[in-house]
Order: structure tokens, then C-alpha cells, then sequence
């Protein structure tokens, strides 16, 4: 899963769109999975989508999912 993120090969919606026959404008690459009006990036899946909680706290520090900002994402 992890080796996956960093070779940007899930498949979420930030990719998969990508490569859609109409090239899905990225606006429009929104998670299916919860009710968030999120696009479906890295940062969503890791960070704030609830469907992943359970492996978020396996995963993660609790920094990380207490208090979500991008900022702390990237500077740990």
C-alpha cells in the first residue's frame, strides 16, 4: 500500500482520471467512498477520508489525523 503511494500507482481518483477516456478535469475526481466533496488525492485518502480510519491508526502518528492541515503532512 505504502510502496503504491509513493510510485503514485493507487487507484484513486487523482489518477484514474487522468487516464480516462475524457481526461476527467481534476476538479471532478471526487472520492465515491465518503461524504466529504474532496478530490480523492494522496492527502484525502491518508489524512481525511473516514473509510480509512482504521488503517490510519495503524499507520500513522497521531499528529497526523488529530489535526489534519497539508502543512504538517508534508514537513513530517
Amino acid at each position: 500500500w505504502l510502496s503504491k503511494l509513493r510510485l503514485s500507482v493507487l487507484p484513486i481518483r487523482i489518477q484514474t482520471g487522468r487516464y480516462d477516456r475524457n481526461n476527467t478535469p481534476k476538479e471532478q475526481r471526487i472520492c465515491l467512498f465518503c461524504t466529504f466533496p474532496d478530490i480523492e488525492d494522496e492527502f484525502h485518502v491518508i489524512i481525511k477520508c473516514p473509510c480509512y480510519i482504521d488503517l490510519r491508526r495503524n499507520i500513522l502518528k497521531k499528529c497526523y489525523f488529530t489535526r489534519p492541515s497539508i502543512v504538517s503532512f508534508f514537513e513530517r
